[in-house]
Order: C-alpha cells, then structure tokens, then sequence
C-alpha cells in the first residue's frame, strides 16, 4: 500500500480502495472521505481593557472550517466562555478587572474528529484603581490606612499592592508592595510617622505587568504641641501707633506669612497666638 506524503493540513481528501488479482482482475472499488488535522494557529495576541481581552491569531497552514474560542478563568479549571469564530479574531466582554484569564484557540474542519492541538495565551484584564476608604490618625506616629480591592476583581486571587506615602514638609518617603489573599478590603497600620505632619498616601494596584492609576488620600498624625515664646516690641514715633487695633492685625498677618513660608500652610501642625504684654 502507498501512503501519500505532503498532503495540505485541515483539508479533505477522497480515498479509493480497489482490490485487484494478478494486476489485471478489479474488484469493486471503495471510496471515503477523510480530513487531515488541522493545524494549530500561530501568532496568538491578546490584548486587553478593565473588562475586556481581544483575541488576534493568524491563519493557519492549510484549510480549516472554523475555531473554537475559550476563556478560562486562571482560578478556576472550567471555561467561563465557549464560542466559534470563522474570523482571525474574538472579543470577549463583560470581564473582572485585574483577573488573570487564559484564551485557547482550537482549529477544526468540518467533520471534526481530530481538532488541532489548542493554541494558549494569558493576560490580566487592566486593573482599575483601588478605592482608599479612609486614613485616620491613631497617635502621633501612626496612621492607619483601608482601602478596597478594585470593582469586580476576583479577590480569591492574589492582589498585589502598591502603596507609597510621602511628606513633603520633612522630604521622607516610602514605597512597598502588599500581597493579599482573599481580602476585598484592605487595612495597613504605618508607624514612625512624625508627629503633627501630613502625609499623603496613595495606593495602586498590579496585574501582571500592568499597573492602575492610584488612589490617594491625606491625613495629619497626632500633633504634639510645644510652646515657642517670642517677645517682641513696638517702637513709633507716631503717637499711641503700636496700641492701634490695625496695627496689631498687620503684625499678627506678617508673623504668619512668614510662618508659612518656614513651615508651609498644611504639612504640618502649627498656630500663631498674639499676647499683648502688661
């Protein structure tokens, strides 16, 4: 029997048999049709929005009828969207954002008993910003910050974030990243903190080799008051100038334009109190 080489992939062919004796007598011939496997698409590019992954792939080698498209869930081991496309392309909506999905393409022909082996790819969806719920002072060194896993992640996942505070009266910073399981809400307590300063916070959120927009909030820890005493005195020579009410306003507003420009007007915690002496 000669078997034949080189035949196109995913494509149909008709095949007869005849039975002969001493190269002369035929017998009845047999004729079927049959498929070659088709073959696996190449070039599969995924692409993707908060809520959305866009399928691209070349076309294979050969013929083919049509492909079946599946969307898998990274966390769980069954499809969430099963589809057939004639089309080099697919899109998938109504997605989690910041989920980790894997899209299988297989090629098939028309009577389809052996499909070509699945083409496979993985992309996070883009992570939509977290929501900071609240940044509330505990003592005059520490803050505690809570905030939200992004709208419609899939929290069973691993959540990665990206937490940064700064003060910009005192110049220091940190930046770390929280790994959290199962947690739809979030909450960090971050000491050695100055006291009576304000610190802003912001937090954003991994997917893969993406990275959201952050949230941010500011919040003042406890001040520890200390007292600073300043004589000073008024000398004019117009007459009764420095016992003037004005003249103790526009004193009193230069002291604290000045104050501002040493200590700026929020970062941190200060107040200006005028005693008139006896």
């Amino acid at each position: 029997m000669k078997i034949p080489q080189l035949l196109m992939a995913g494509t149909k062919y008709s095949l007869t048999v005849l039975a002969q004796v001493n190269g002369t007598v035929n017998g009845e011939a047999r004729t079927i049709d049959a498929y070659t496997t088709p073959q696996t698409v190449d070039g599969l590019t995924l692409t993707s929005t908060e809520q959305s992954i866009y399928a691209t792939w070349n076309h294979p080698n050969g013929s083919f009828f049509r492909f079946s498209v599946t969307l898998y869930l990274n966390s769980l081991a069954t499809s969430i969207n099963n589809d057939s496309t004639t089309d080099l392309y697919y899109n998938f909506t109504n997605l989690r954002s910041t989920t980790l999905y894997k899209v299988s393409v297989i090629t098939h022909v028309e009577i389809d008993e052996h499909p070509s082996k699945a083409a496979d790819a993985f992309i996070y969806t883009r992570p939509e910003r977290p929501a900071i719920i609240s940044a509330v002072a505990l003592s005059d060194s520490t803050i505690q910050l809570k905030w939200k896993a992004p709208k419609d992640a899939d929290v069973a996942q691993s959540m990665v974030y990206n937490v940064t505070y700064i003060s910009y009266f005192w110049g220091d910073s940190k930046i770390w990243n929280e790994t959290v399981t199962n947690q739809s809400v979030n909450t960090k307590n971050i000491s050695g903190l100055n006291s009576g300063t304000k610190y802003n916070f912001r937090v954003s959120v991994y997917a893969g080799d993406l990275t959201s927009l952050p949230d941010s909030t500011d919040c003042k820890t406890d001040p520890i008051y200390k007292n600073l005493t300043l004589m000073m005195q008024c000398s004019s020579a117009t007459s009764l100038y420095c016992k003037q009410s004005s003249t103790k306003t526009l004193f009193h507003k230069e002291l604290e334009k000045k104050m501002k420009s040493k200590f700026g007007d929020q970062d941190i915690v200060w107040s200006v109190h005028m005693k008139e002496g006896k």
